[in-house]
């Protein structure tokens, strides 16, 4: 499995690590979801960039308090897709955007999660707990603020 964040991404696009025509682009739009991850609770509390091939999810996710590793990535290349080239079918759009919207939901939760010091959302115990309410979002999952 590749662990360079560039190479990465760009095989998830289709292209090739060898060719990097469209590097500076792409690092570009990969630098702007690590500002929107940091934004919804994801990964480290300073905005997290890269600058070339040799920063690796490694360095991304022992710097953070990230516990779910896959819908991070998987986050991030769809958004960098979008950005970088989106899809001209109207239904494939608008499925990578609701894709997208999911995994922001889930990772802001997962964020808020960790960064407050909830392991297990369903522990049990939320009712130990003073001032935190239990909300349900139609996902079968529940969210305590």
């Amino acid at each position: 499995m590749e662990d360079s964040i560039l190479n990465s991404i760009k095989k998830s696009l289709g292209i090739t690590p060898e060719y990097t025509q469209f590097d500076p682009e792409i690092i570009m739009h990969i630098n702007s979801v690590f500002m929107f991850l940091q934004q919804i609770g994801v990964g480290p509390t300073n905005t997290y960039s890269i600058e070339s091939d040799s920063e690796t999810w490694t360095d991304f996710f022992s710097s953070a308090n990230v516990k779910d590793v896959s819908a991070a990535k998987s986050l991030m290349f769809l958004k960098v897709k979008m950005l970088f080239d989106p899809p001209t079918i109207g239904s494939v759009n608008e499925s990578y955007n609701k894709l997208i919207d999911e995994l922001t939901w889930r990772c802001s939760i997962e964020g808020d999660n960790v960064n407050d010091g909830i392991d297990n959302m369903d522990s049990g115990n939320e009712s130990d707990e003073p001032g935190i309410a239990a909300l349900s979002y139609g996902f079968g999952h529940r969210v305590y603020k």
